[in-house]
């Protein structure tokens, strides 16, 4: 897994909740994470029943809470401390898994090109840039087409990829 995404809740202010009045901590969020990371971070602090009423707002890059009794601040603090903390390990793992994905691209992609380079070079094997007057297909001489080397891995690449997709 990679590091410890950057993402982290500032100090809290202590204003009017924007969903529906009374006091709430809204808790800056820096720096501003991607929007996919604030659909996590809706799950986190949403299962978490010292959190009441979480509501982000991803384009200020904060998350307001109905503020709590005294006694149940620091609890609240901790709260999305770990909803953050939550998200943060959620948001490192979809990086891996992008990345994984984009080393599978590249590795498929690569392997594609050197299968169509194989059937172009069975193509032309084939098809010699010279045909013969008749213009007929050269055959091995049985009136069946000649194996070619270039053919016989066509086939396995094939076989291949059947096989991945099965």
């Amino acid at each position: 897994m990679t590091t410890q995404a950057p993402f982290r809740a500032e100090k809290p202010v202590l204003t009017t909740h924007p969903a529906g009045g009374g006091d709430a901590l809204v808790f800056p969020i820096s720096p501003p994470p991607p929007p996919w990371w604030w659909r996590s971070m809706r799950n986190h602090a949403g299962a978490d029943p010292a959190l009441i009423r979480p509501w982000d707002q991803a384009r200020e890059s904060r998350i307001a809470v109905i503020c709590p009794g005294l006694g149940a601040v620091t609890e609240v603090i901790d709260a999305i401390d770990a909803a953050v903390r939550e998200t943060n390990q959620d948001y490192d793992r979809e990086l891996d898994r992008r990345r994984g994905a984009s080393e599978r691209l590249k590795t498929g992609e690569a392997e594609r090109a050197r299968y169509l380079s194989d059937v172009r070079h069975a193509i032309d094997e084939r098809y010699p840039s010279q045909t013969s007057a008749s213009g007929e297909a050269h055959s091995n001489g049985n009136g069946r087409s000649a194996t070619t080397p270039a053919a016989a891995r066509i086939k396995d690449n094939l076989e291949v990829l059947e096989d991945r997709s099965g």
